[in-house]
């Protein structure tokens, strides 16, 4: 949006629904007109099925009446939402806008059916979810993130659906000396189980003894904290692995790194692949759905590992810290990508696409 408004002069409307009073993550453009619809759903999680079921049902019909007034009063060329907002695909998409929706995360993800296990509700679920996926034919276009999520999202629609990744929000001029970094690990993320840093502290267990002046830094917050803490402490590895809380200078922290590490069940994209790659960073990372295959040649740039195997990333690590020359070959080739995603690379595949909606 940012960019849009700086560099193309869009006029570009950011409608919420539930910010309230609470401060945005990320910095936005004055010139960006900022709605909040004031339509809180998240008190709902509180309730019983049966309670929330129906008060859902009267916010979700509080919601379209104000987002519909809303979208009156601008007339906009185009309406982007993202798959987050999946059970509130008939609520926006049965209103009369040229609509663009964009799959942050992968498609699994937002599946409701797959996140129980209970049969009775999975098939409530399931019921929920074709209905939403229904109302995808009323859009103009998709965009994925990665290929492998628009092959997925292909199975449910026949929409015209178009690849583009994230971009980095800075790609460095220049990063520090390579060779004079520390031995250092570093891994970012939310400390929640789809992150994995189970994985990440139990493969390095089977080999810190080797290492003893190398550590890891992880950074992030989340309900997993305590767990975590413990499986450190578990493996007596307190002197070499350490949770740090999130920083806004992470760049200064990948630019002090010699390895990045990412150990995710799944990705949308893994943009924290692109920013520390950018910084020179060789990264090892389980080839998860979806995202690390898109941006790690194998061996070139970084080294991908089979989901979940353990003694496979453990190996892979204990390689990366053994082959010193291979590592600073890859730090070079890692800035080279990382240059594909850059805004000025990125973005003009956005304007392209919002001119096709404007011609049809």
């Amino acid at each position: 949006m940012n960019y849009l408004v700086s560099h193309y002069g869009y006029d570009v409307t950011f409608i919420t629904y539930e910010q309230g009073n609470h401060p945005f993550a990320y910095y936005l453009d004055k010139r960006i007109n900022v709605v909040d619809l004031d339509v809180p759903f998240y008190p709902l999680y509180a309730l019983n099925p049966l309670k929330r079921f129906i008060k859902k049902n009267k916010i979700k019909h509080l919601f379209k009446s104000k987002l519909s007034n809303i979208l009156e009063k601008i007339n906009p060329d185009c309406v982007v939402l993202t798959t987050y907002d999946f059970d509130k695909f008939e609520s926006i998409l049965s209103l009369p806008y040229r609509f663009i929706i964009e799959s942050h995360v992968c498609m699994s993800d937002i599946r409701n059916e797959l996140k129980h296990n209970n049969f009775f509700i999975r098939y409530i679920a399931k019921k929920v979810d074709n209905k939403s996926f229904n109302f995808l034919d009323k859009t103009t276009f998709m965009v994925t993130l990665t290929e492998s999520d628009r092959n997925e999202w292909k199975k449910r629609t026949s929409i015209p659906i178009h690849v583009i990744p994230n971009f980095a929000s800075q790609v460095p001029d220049c990063c520090s000396s390579y060779s004079m970094r520390p031995n250092r690990i570093l891994s970012v993320g939310r400390l929640t189980n789809q992150k994995g840093f189970d994985y990440l502290i139990k493969s390095w267990s089977i080999i810190a003894h080797k290492f003893p002046t190398w550590r890891i830094d992880i950074f992030g917050h989340g309900e997993l904290h305590n767990y975590l803490h413990n499986m450190i402490i578990e493996h007596n590895l307190m002197q070499s692995v350490k949770i740090n809380v999130p920083t806004d200078r992470i760049f200064d922290e990948y630019n002090n790194s010699s390895v990045f590490l990412l150990t995710s069940r799944y990705e949308g994209f893994a943009l924290v692949l692109v920013e520390a790659m950018s910084c020179g960073v060789p990264c090892i990372s389980f080839d998860c759905p979806n995202g690390p295959a898109d941006l790690i040649t194998h061996g070139e740039d970084g080294l991908l590992v089979p989901i979940g195997n353990i003694e496979k990333l453990a190996e892979s690590i204990e390689w990366m810290i053994t082959h010193e020359e291979e590592r600073l070959r890859m730090s070079n080739n890692a800035r080279l990508k990382a240059k594909q995603y850059t805004a000025e690379t990125i973005m003009p595949q956005w304007v392209e696409l919002f001119e096709k909606v404007a011609k049809q």
